[in-house]
Formats: structure tokens, sequence, C-alpha cells
């Protein structure tokens, strides 16, 4: 009891909301997803216990999912992979070259070098999907 006490009372004179660990160090993202994956899991039951007359979805969705991510950072990695050694191969200047002198480029061509990453990732990504389910 005096051990819950103590710690209630180091959190209010911080004003944190829970307990943090100093040796702990977790990413924001990786906690909010962390708790999404966890709601996911748990609220259906929870619902469930409510009213029994509610249908629980089906976890291998969720699985096929998951899987799909999973083969989807598999894919991204295994191209920015073959991206880095042929970019080497032909002699071109390093990415770090380029990545200091996108500014130099006009706004429209920005927009577009900007628009075409992202649906080439966003395609990437169905792909990924598609391949899975």
């Amino acid at each position: 009891m005096m051990i819950s006490k103590l710690i209630l009372n180091k959190i209010t004179e911080r004003g944190d909301s829970a307990i943090s660990l100093p040796f702990i160090s977790i990413h924001p993202i990786v906690k909010y997803f962390t708790s999404l994956l966890f709601l996911s899991l748990g609220l259906p039951y929870g619902i469930y216990h409510f009213d029994t007359t509610a249908a629980l979805p089906d976890l291998g969705i969720s699985y096929l999912f998951l899987l799909a991510l999973i083969f989807f950072l598999l894919v991204l990695l295994l191209c920015w992979n073959l991206f880095n050694k042929s970019w080497a191969r032909l002699g071109l200047p390093p990415m770090v070259y380029m990545v200091k002198h996108f500014k130099e480029l006009s706004l429209w061509q920005q927009i577009l070098l900007y628009w075409l990453s992202f649906a080439l990732l966003f395609l990437a990504a169905i792909g990924s999907l598609i391949a899975i389910y």
C-alpha cells in the first residue's frame, strides 16, 4: 500500500499520466500501433461480453492484412537495396548530394516527385494486399 502511494505521488508531482521507465525507450508510433493492436483484438470480446448476440469479427482477415504489411515491408526493403546497389554501379552522385539539391528544383518538379513517390508506394502497398488476398 505504501509503495502504490509513493508511485502515485511521484506521478502527480511530475504531471505524467503513466509510469515512464528510464531504461525503456519506445517510439510514440510504436506505442500507438501497439495500443491499436490490443484494442482491435480485445474490443470485440468486450462488446460480446455486453451483447451476446454480437458477432465477433473473423481474425483471419486481420492476420492476412498483417501478412500483407510484412510482405510490403520486405518488398520495400528489397527495392531499396537493389536501388542503392544499382545507383552505386551506375556511378551516379551519392544520394546525400541528391537530397541536398532537391530544393534547387522548381516547385512543379518537387510536387511531381512527391506525387510520384507517393503513387509508387501506394501501388506497391495495394499490390501486396492483392498478392496476399
